[in-house]
């Protein structure tokens, strides 16, 4: 089978320049995908934002996928666990995540965006019966005390605020929800198809709920 390893060979140990190229990219957007989000909900709705957020992602992915050559078909029997990682993934998280900084400062809830890793774990220990090791628990605890120390320091508690945590809390559970479906389904598809449609579908409870608030964009405000 096609990327499995024959016998003399080995799988690679180590991270390949590229991965590791990826990974200093992914943590530089990452970051800096904060801010952006809270200036941006200073001048539109949330749900307009973020709509038209995964729209474009939707339609960009698919479109560089297409233009690829990369086959867009999702086997039908898999459509239903699509949009379902889609709701979580997108639609859930897009939301909470931006009403998450439009309540609280961006760099605490980007902090705390990282927890993500814990619910995911922990869907895996009570949900899945997961046994992790000791070693596991060690170094889950030990990330987790750093994003909280680094969440909530000089973090002023206001009912903003708070509602602000309680956001990126639910939004980090519902990533987590998500990719644990990604996680255990074989879409058949190729990673971009599936990131393409989860983006495209997500949408599309995002565009229904802003409908209302398309009328409430004003100019767009212009900062010094």
């Amino acid at each position: 089978m096609a990327g499995t390893p024959t016998a003399g060979q080995t799988e690679p140990t180590r991270l390949p320049a590229r991965g590791v190229a990826y990974l200093a990219l992914l943590t530089l957007t990452w970051g800096a995908n904060w801010p952006f989000i809270s200036m941006a909900v200073e001048d539109m709705p949330v749900l307009v934002f973020r709509a038209g957020c995964a729209l474009t992602v939707g339609v960009v992915v698919l479109g560089l996928a297409g233009l690829s050559g990369t086959s867009l078909r999702i086997p039908k029997q898999n459509w239903r666990f699509l949009a379902l990682a889609a709701f979580f993934n997108v639609s859930l998280w897009f939301y909470l995540s931006a009403t998450a900084v439009s309540l609280a400062p961006s760099g605490h809830i980007g902090a705390l965006a990282h927890t993500i890793p814990l619910w995911v774990f922990l869907i895996d220990t009570i949900v899945f019966g997961q046994q992790p090791s000791a070693a596991k628990w060690l170094g889950l605890m030990l990330g987790l005390s750093a994003v909280i120390v680094l969440g909530m320091r000089n973090f002023q508690a206001t009912d903003s605020s708070l509602w602000g945590v309680a956001a990126i809390l639910a939004g980090a559970m519902s990533w987590a929800i998500g990719a644990n479906v990604v996680k255990r389904i074989n879409f058949g598809a190729p990673v971009i198809t599936v990131l393409g449609w989860q983006a495209l579908i997500g949408s599309v409870p995002l565009l229904i709920a802003a409908l209302p608030q398309f009328q409430e964009i004003g100019p767009i405000g212009t900062r010094a």
